[in-house]
């Protein structure tokens, strides 16, 4: 994967992307967040079986959404709080011939499906730390709380509910954030498994994220890794599985639940 090109993406252009073989456009607009190499590592990680039932957490373009549309999901939701994300993403459901696959409304998380149940979770959640006050990542992308947890956390506490017998999710995690907190707290309702990684660089243009990265560095809260001395980080995609829905811990559930 190009990275240097996928940080370099514009909004008002249409970008092609070659994930797991399926050739995917996206119209990219304003005031939508744009595919980040997170976004395509974990498009071309996710295993779709013909005819699963799919939720994709936080649509932006559209990109997940759409990529297990192609994959054989027989219905795609999705979810987003901004307004302009669900209006871009389904322009390009239609864009790439699966808009008769998917059901995108506007709402945090889960809200918007509350009464359904999904085989695969797709989720790709805010995890650069920021404000401790949990509840101000919902309007900001790219915050995730005090240790960059909080939003995949009340994710992983919510899903099994929300689940399939067997369901699976798929979650990026990026090593400036309390990853370790992460597995787990995912410890309790499923077994983690390591999928992919690699490396991406610091996206020097963004003069906000490179400030709270360079601090993270500082600090010790994330590696400093330098490949032709340029600052990369690390990202891992896992998938957690299912495996304890008979015997969930209601403290864990409850604990800040999304719903």
């Amino acid at each position: 994967m190009n990275f240097e090109r996928i940080l370099d993406l514009k909004p008002n252009k249409l970008a092609t992307f070659n994930i797991q073989n399926i050739k995917i456009r996206l119209k990219l607009e304003e005031k939508v967040f744009l595919p980040h190499p997170d976004s395509l590592l974990l498009a071309n990680s996710i295993k779709i079986n013909p005819g699963e039932k799919v939720l994709d957490l936080g649509l932006g373009t559209g990109i997940l959404a759409i990529t297990a549309a192609k994959l054989g999901a027989s219905k795609v939701f999705g979810t987003d709080t901004n307004s302009k994300a669900i209006k871009n993403s389904q322009k390009n459901a239609i864009l790439n011939n699966v808009s008769e696959k998917c059901v995108f409304a506007q709402g945090n998380f889960f809200e918007p499906f509350r009464n359904e149940k999904f085989d695969v979770i797709i989720a790709n959640a805010p995890q650069i730390p920021g404000p401790g006050n949990e509840e101000k990542y919902f309007s900001q992308a790219t915050n995730g709380g005090l240790d960059g947890t909080i939003p995949t956390i009340k994710i992983l506490r919510s899903a099994a509910k929300h689940m399939n017998k067997g369901g699976r999710i798929y979650f990026p995690l990026k090593e400036w954030m309390d990853w370790k907190r992460v597995l787990k707290e995912a410890g309790h309702l499923y077994t983690c498994r390591k999928i992919a990684e690699t490396f991406s660089p610091v996206w020097t243009k963004d003069k906000v994220r490179l400030h709270k990265i360079s601090n993270l560095i500082k600090r010790g809260r994330a590696r400093r890794h330098l490949i032709n001395g340029k600052v990369y980080y690390k990202i891992c995609v896992y998938e957690f599985d299912q495996f304890r829905s008979n015997t969930v811990s209601s403290t864990f559930l409850s604990s800040s639940s999304i719903l």
